[in-house]
């Protein structure tokens, strides 16, 4: 198992819940997805799983997560980045300054060149309108492209894992398909992908296994399959 959490209980400095008992198992190659009502806890755990919780003032305070095998419980985004595991974050996504190419420059730099490049190529034949924009700033570019960048970048460092948040919140219906794509060849090329969307719908159409969270735990599990034809599918569901 190349990712597994265990019984994973966050908590802010205020005391507030992050979540209460999440427990996650992600192999090699797989598209799993996170589904769950607008706090459910689905983008606290993604903070766990990818290091960033010093930003949100938060702490695990159960549980641990190990990554192929390690005690990764708690390390930061960076040291995380070195191992294997990527985010795109659910905002800040792309820096505005900066332009496209000096994303991914920026990107990957404990890989060698070959590498960086060679996923580097690998993202721009996965959304060949990016290889268009490189000199552009990324803040000029439209929602779903600035996405398609924070996915390129992420890859530039040859993760094993990638982590995907709110992959279309707030773009265009018709970026659904293409991104969720991309996805579905990322895992085939053997890049796990950890995925938040808020189309539960393509959500269920594209992932391998779904885990429901709900009130921060994790109350279902299994292929989407098990998730056909029920209540998640309602209104209340369609909204991450």
């Amino acid at each position: 198992m190349l990712l597994r959490a265990e019984n994973l209980a966050l908590r802010y400095s205020n005391g507030a819940l992050g979540i209460e008992d999440v427990s996650i198992e992600i192999d090699e190659g797989h598209l799993v997805a996170l589904i769950g009502v607008n706090g459910a806890g689905k983008t606290t755990t993604c903070r766990a799983l990818s290091g960033f919780l010093k930003t949100e003032d938060m702490k695990i305070v159960r549980g641990k997560v190990f990554f192929d095998g390690a005690d990764v419980t708690g390390r930061e985004p960076h040291q995380l980045t070195r191992i294997g595991i990527s985010a795109v974050p659910e905002r800040n996504k792309v820096f505005p300054n900066l332009s496209v190419r000096e994303h991914f420059i920026s990107a990957g730099m404990h890989r060698s060149r070959a590498e960086r490049n060679q996923m580097l190529e690998f993202g721009l034949q996965l959304f060949p309108r990016i290889r268009e924009r490189m000199k552009q700033s990324a803040g000029k570019l439209s929602g779903g492209e600035q996405q398609m960048v924070a996915i390129i970048r992420a890859l530039v460092s040859h993760p094993r894992l990638l982590i995907v948040d709110e992959m279309t919140l707030g773009l265009h219906a018709s970026l659904r398909g293409p991104l969720f794509e991309a996805l579905k060849t990322i895992a085939a090329k053997g890049t796990a992908c950890l995925i938040i969307d808020e189309s539960t719908a393509h959500t269920l159409a594209n992932a391998e296994y779904c885990y429901l969270l709900e009130g921060g735990r994790t109350t279902k599990r299994g292929r989407t399959a098990d998730f056909a034809n029920n209540d998640l599918l309602d209104p209340g569901y369609a909204s991450a």
